[in-house]
C-alpha cells in the first residue's frame, strides 16, 4: 500500500467510521488503547488496556475480518491493517490524550518482563521517559546491531537529547557499529570520539582499554566499508592479536581480514581468517555477522568461478537471515545480491531480479559496496539483455547517484565502464570517450601500491579503454591491453574475470585476423567455463560471440571435452537472438492479461495482500487467488515477486 495513503483521509475515515458504529463501545474503546501496538496477543493486550478477554475480543475480531489480520499460523499473535492503525491512533490522541503515555509505559513494562528489549525500548522512547529508555538501548542495541537492524538503532538515537547521551559509553559504542555498517561514516567516527572522550573521564585504566580497543575495531571496519582495504587489513590484523570476551567483535575483524585480504588477491587469506563458530542461540543473536562471513566467501568463491561453491554459501546466508530475522531484513538484503549474480550467470534472469527488486531500497542503505555493485550491474545487464536500454540507463544513474553520495570511487567507476558499453553498443563514440576520460581521473585520484579494493577502478579503467578502442578499430592496441589484464586476473587467481577478459581478447585477435591465436585464447575460457558452469560470463560479451563460437566448434581447437559447453553457449546465443523486443512482449501480454489481472497486478505491487486484495475489489479471496494463478502462468514465473518484476521490466506497471 502506498505509504501516502492514511487511514485518516477520506474516503478511507469515512468507510473506518461505518465499520465502528456497529460494534459495542467497549470494543471500540479497546481498539482504540490497543492502537498503541505494532503487534498484538492477548496476554499484551490485557497488560495495556486492562480487558481482561482481549483474546475474545482479538480472535473475533480477525473472524469478522475487522480489518485485524493473525500474524502466525497459531493465531497467537494479530495487527491492526495499517489504515485502521492510522485512524485509531488519531481516535486516541483525540479521546484519551492523557492515557497515550501510560499505555506506551505499561507497553515497555510487559516487554521488558519478557526480556523483548527492542519492543521495551520502541515503547519507552513513546512514553517520553527517556531515562529508561537509554537504560534498555544500552541492554538491547548491540542486540539489534547483531541481527542487521542498524535502521531501528539509528532511528533511535536521533530521538534522544544530545545531554542524556553523556556518560552513556555501551550506548554510544553500539550507535557506532550501527553507524558504521551502515555506511554513516563520518557519524561513526564522531561517535567513536565521543565514546573515547567519556571512557577517558570515567573508566578505570582496564575499562578504558577495552573501549578504545573496541573503538579501533569499529574503524577497521569503517576503512573497509569505505574501501580503504589496505589500512583496514593493517588495523584488523594489529586488533585481532588482542583477545575478546564477545566472539561477536573478533568475527567482525575477522570479517575485515576476509575482505581485505579478499581485495589484495589473497584467496588463501581469506579462509585463514580466524573464526569463532557460534551456538545455534549465539547464531541467531549474531545473525549479522554470520551473514557477512557467508557472503563475503561466497563472493570470493564466485570471483574464483567456483559457481557451485558460491551458491552454497549464499543459501547458507540467506537462510540464517531469513530464519533468524526474516526475509526483510538487512542481512537477507546483504545475502540476497550474491544470489542474483549466480542466478543471472545461469542465464535465469527473472529468478536473478527476484531476489533483489523489492529489496532495493535496503540494499541502497545498509548493504555493503560489493553488493551494492551487484545489484546495479545485475539489474542493467538484465535490462540490456531484454533490449531496455532507457531503463538500462537509469539504473545506471541511480548507482551513480549513489557512489557519489557514498564517496565509492568503485562504484562509480563501475557505472562509467557499464555506461561506456552500452554508449559504444549504440555507437555514441564522443559519450563512451567522455566516460572514459573520467575513469581516468578517478583513477589518477586513487593511487594504488598493490592489489586493493581501489585496484579495480584501475582496471575498469583500462578496460572501458579497451572497449573504446576496439570500437575506433584499433584492434591491436585493445588487444594489448586486454591481454595485459587477463594475465593480471591470471596472476590473482580471478577465474571469472579471466574468462570475460578472454572472451573479449579472442572477438578483438579474430577481428584483427588473428584467427588462431582467437581460438586458441578461446579455447582458455571455454576450459574455465566448462568446469565451472559459465554462462553469462561468456554471453555478454556480445552479438560477435555467436559466430566466434561457430568457428570454434568446427576447428580443431574443439576438443571433445568441450563441445557440450560450446553447444549450451551456441543455443544460449540464438535464443538470445531469437528473443522479443520488450515492447513486443509488453504488447503480447497486455492483450493475453484480463482487465481484471491487470487490476490485481497493480495492487500487489503496491503491496497488498490477497485478503486486501479481494476487499478492495469486492471480490472473494479465493477468486484473487485464482487470477494469481493465471497471472504467474501468463508472466511465466512462480512468486508475486517474480511476477512484479516481470511486469515492472515490461512496462506494464506504469500505471501504478
Amino acid at each position: 500500500l502506498d505509504a501516502s495513503v492514511s487511514g485518516t483521509s477520506r474516503p478511507f475515515a469515512s468507510y473506518i467510521e461505518d465499520m465502528l458504529a456497529n460494534l459495542p463501545q467497549e470494543t471500540v474503546a479497546f481498539m482504540i488503547r490497543a492502537s498503541v501496538l505494532d503487534s498484538m496477543t492477548a496476554d499484551l493486550c490485557r497488560a495495556v488496556t486492562g480487558v481482561l478477554d482481549s483474546g475474545e475480543l482479538l480472535t473475533n475480531g480477525a473472524r469478522r475480518q475487522l480489518l485485524l489480520e493473525p500474524l502466525d499460523s497459531d493465531g497467537q499473535w494479530f495487527r491492526f491493517h495499517r489504515l485502521l492503525l492510522d485512524y485509531l491512533r488519531q481516535r486516541l490522541l483525540a479521546s484519551y490524550p492523557a492515557e497515550a503515555a501510560e499505555l506506551h509505559r505499561r507497553a515497555f513494562g510487559w516487554y521488558a518482563r519478557h526480556e523483548l528489549w527492542t519492543d521495551a525500548a520502541r515503547h519507552a522512547i513513546a512514553s517520553g521517559d527517556t531515562d529508561q529508555a537509554i537504560e534498555w538501548v544500552a541492554r538491547c542495541g548491540m542486540t539489534l546491531v547483531k541481527q542487521g537492524d542498524l535502521l531501528t538503532l539509528l532511528g533511535w538515537q536521533r530521538q534522544f537529547p544530545a545531554d542524556l547521551m553523556r556518560g552513556q559509553i555501551k550506548v554510544r559504542l553500539a550507535i557506532a557499529w550501527g553507524m558504521a555498517l551502515a555506511m554513516r561514516f563520518d557519524s561513526a567516527l564522531a561517535m567513536l570520539q565521543q565514546a573515547e572522550q567519556d571512557a577517558r573521564a570515567h573508566k578505570t585504566a582496564e575499562e578504558l582499554a577495552d573501549v578504545l580497543w573496541e573503538c579501533q575495531a569499529v574503524r577497521a571496519v569503517v576503512l573497509a566499508l569505505s574501501d580503504d582495504t589496505a589500512a583496514a587489513l593493517d588495523l584488523a590484523e594489529a586488533c585481532i592479536e588482542r583477545p575478546s570476551a564477545d566472539a561477536w567483535n573478533t568475527n567482525v575483524l575477522s570479517n575485515v581480514l576476509r575482505f581485505a585480504r579478499w581485495k589484495a588477491d589473497d584467496p588463501d587469506g581469506v579462509h585463514a581468517a580466524p573464526w569463532i563458530p557460534y551456538s545455534f542461540e549465539e547464531d541467531r543473536r549474531n545473525v549479522f555477522s554470520s551473514v557477512y562471513r557467508y557472503s563475503l566467501l561466497g563472493l570470493a568463491e564466485l570471483d574464483q568461478a567456483h559457481f557451485e561453491l558460491a551458491e552454497r554459501h549464499a543459501q547458507d546466508a540467506m537462510r540464517l537471515a531469513v530464519q533468524h530475522v526474516g526475509p526483510k531484513s538487512g542481512a537477507a538484503a546483504l545475502c540476497a545480491p550474491l544470489l542474483a549474480e549466480l542466478q543471472y550467470e545461469q542465464g535465469r534472469l527473472d529468478e536473478a531480479e527476484s531476489w533483489i527488486i523489492d529489496r532495493i531500497a535496503l540494499i541502497d542503505t545498509v548493504v555493503l559496496l560489493d553488493c551494492v555493485l551487484q545489484t546495479y550491474r545485475v539489474l542493467t545487464r538484465i535490462a540490456v539483455s531484454r533490449s531496455n536500454i532507457e531503463h538500462a540507463y537509469a539504473l545506471s544513474a541511480q548507482a551513480e547517484s549513489l557512489g557519489y553520495n557514498r564517496k565509492w570511487d568503485r562504484l562509480v567507476a563501475a557505472v562509467l565502464l557499464d555506461r561506456t558499453r552500452l554508449y559504444v553498443s549504440e555507437g555514441r563514440l564522443s559519450e563512451a570517450s567522455a566516460c572514459v576520460v573520467r575513469l581516468e581521473r578517478l583513477a589518477t585520484n586513487s593511487p594504488v601500491s598493490g592489489p586493493c579494493a581501489l585496484t579495480e577502478i584501475h582496471r575498469d579503467r583500462a578496460l572501458a579503454q579497451a572497449e573504446l578502442l576496439f570500437a575506433q578499430n584499433r584492434l591491436s592496441d585493445a588487444a594489448d591491453i586486454l591481454e595485459r589484464l587477463q594475465r593480471e586476473a591470471q596472476a590473482a587467481n580471478s577465474r571469472r574475470m579471466f574468462m570475460q577478459l578472454g572472451t573479449s581478447l579472442a572477438l578483438a585477435r579474430m577481428a584483427s585476423n588473428d584467427a588462431d591465436r582467437g581460438l586458441l585464447t578461446l579455447r582458455g575460457v571455454l576450459e574455465v567455463a566448462a568446469s565451472s558452469g559459465a554462462y553469462r560470463s561468456i554471453l555478454d560479451a556480445g552479438a560477435d560471440i555467436l559466430p566466434l563460437l561457430e568457428r570454434f566448434k568446427a576447428s580443431s581447437r574443439c576438443t571433445k571435452a568441450l563441445e557440450p559447453c560450446v553447444e549450451r553457449l551456441i543455443s544460449g546465443c540464438q535464443r538470445k537472438s531469437m528473443s522479443a523486443s520488450p515492447a513486443d512482449a509488453a504488447a503480447e501480454l497486455s492483450e493475453t492479461l484480463s482487465p481484471r489481472e491487470r487490476s490485481i497486478l497493480v495492487l500487489i505491487a503496491e503491496g497488498q495482500s490477497n485478503k486486501e486484495v479481494a476487499r478492495l475489489l469486492g471480490v472473494a479471496p479465493e477468486t484473487v487467488k485464482s487470477h494469481m494463478k493465471n497471472i504467474f502462468i501468463k508472466l511465466s514465473v512462480e512468486r508475486r515477486a517474480q511476477a512484479v518484476a516481470r511486469a515492472r521490466s515490461l512496462g506494464l506497471l506504469e500505471s501504478s
